[in-house]
């Protein structure tokens, strides 16, 4: 049986004059502050790359074909999943995949226009007034983050800790009271800060250090595979976050034996690291425990859904060794696949690209 095309083609992107020029405005106005030479930017702009990304994936020393093109990334990608709002928003991913039975971090209140619940999920929920709901955080004596329910790349994502019996909010150097006139009109939920096992604990042990793992779901394949998997670690300038754009480290997991290789950051140059700059802390060569139950925790919640076709699956591990999903992506940045080598240089990847029409 013949399986329907998964979202639209890059035709009526790149492929005609109207497309061309969509795609030249976008990579102008991306690159408009960059002082590189304009030879160089219209290089880089003919293949659907910024400046930015050129340097960060070190062209022309590498081929830039074996790279998916930002273009395409950020324009083509979004329709492979038919069904987004799963993607972007947390509430439906947590219910779906709970009833799935797949672990995942507890949600301790969720909060919109000044209306609280507590222990959503729990079937124990309770409607609650805001100091109801300080009281219950100061008393539980927790760590607790906070996020928006439809947020990505961490934005507006803080620590939340009682300090001397007041709610304080953290991120990086940043600290300031919890006040619901802060929350007011976003639809927020608050999660519990979850101790991680020992070896991510080692890398950094001031934030949650994710794997950013990647799975791709082919027509008429009957599986989803892990094409990509990239070991997360927060620095001090972005506690409690760990994403790579806010200046997290990115590392390559060897899918085969989930061995660490160098990081890199996303800072000029895209320096490498093999130890943690703020701890010292081994990178390179460590072996992540666990590896085989990790990689069989996101094929299952990939497999879960049938419109899961390209997904970004946040994964950790916890203090007793629970492999705990945190959340998905249908529209995960490629940089910090591609920040090690080009996604398109797996040819079970390019495969994938080239049949869902954005190569």
């Amino acid at each position: 049986m013949q399986l329907p095309r998964n979202g639209s083609t890059k035709r009526g992107h790149g492929d005609s004059a109207l497309g061309a020029v969509r795609r030249l405005y976008w990579m102008w106005h991306l690159d408009r502050e960059s002082r590189a030479p304009l030879l160089q930017k219209l290089s880089l702009w003919r293949r659907g790359f910024t400046v930015l990304s050129g340097r960060l994936y070190g062209f022309p020393q590498v081929d830039s074909q074996d790279y998916l093109p930002d273009f395409h990334a950020t324009h083509l990608i979004k329709p492979i999943n038919s069904s987004l709002a799963f993607y972007q928003h947390k509430l439906a991913q947590r219910a779906l995949l709970l009833a799935a039975g797949i672990p995942q971090t507890p949600t301790v209140a969720a909060l919109w226009g000044g209306r609280i619940v507590l222990h959503p999920f729990s079937g124990r929920e309770e409607p609650v007034e805001w100091d109801r709901l300080v009281r219950w955080l100061l008393d539980d004596g927790g760590r607790f983050i906070v996020k928006p329910e439809n947020g990505g790349r961490g934005a507006d994502t803080y620590l939340l800790e009682n300090q001397g019996g007041e709610l304080i909010s953290s991120r990086g150097e940043r600290r300031r009271p919890f006040r619901l006139a802060d929350l007011a009109g976003r639809l927020t939920l608050i999660e519990r800060w979850m101790q991680q096992a020992e070896a991510w604990s080692r890398l950094f042990p001031h934030t949650l250090n994710t794997i950013r793992a990647l799975t791709l779901w082919p027509r008429n394949e009957p599986e989803p595979f892990l094409a990509r998997a990239i070991q997360r670690i927060g620095t001090s300038a972005n506690i409690p976050c760990d994403n790579f754009a806010g200046g997290g480290i990115a590392v390559e997991v060897d899918l085969a034996t989930g061995r660490l290789g160098r990081g890199r950051r996303k800072s000029a140059g895209a320096p490498v690291v093999s130890h943690h700059p703020d701890t010292g802390a081994a990178i390179e060569g460590v072996m992540l425990p666990h590896w085989r139950e990790i990689v069989g925790t996101v094929l299952r919640a990939a497999r879960s859904m049938p419109m899961n076709c390209y997904v970004g699956w946040d994964v950790f591990v916890d203090a007793s060794g629970q492999v705990i999903i945190g959340e998905a992506s249908g529209s995960t940045d490629v940089d910090i696949y591609q920040v090690h080598r080009g996604l398109l240089a797996d040819p079970r990847v390019r495969a994938f690209f080239e049949d869902a029409g954005i190569v």
